[in-house]
């Protein structure tokens, strides 16, 4: 059984990430930002 642990070096893997999926990652990460973002002060309060 191979080892997934192996730190060998395979020239036939594709180390790229399509854009599609950057994409997708992107705009799931964005939608999960508020409207609006809340500015506090050092002393923790509202801006």
């Amino acid at each position: 059984m191979k080892s997934y642990s192996e730190d060998k070096y395979d020239p036939d893997v594709n180390p790229t990430v399509t854009s599609s999926f950057i994409t997708a990652a992107f705009r799931f990460g964005h939608s999960l930002l508020p409207n609006v973002v809340e500015r506090w002060s050092s002393t923790h309060k509202f801006i």
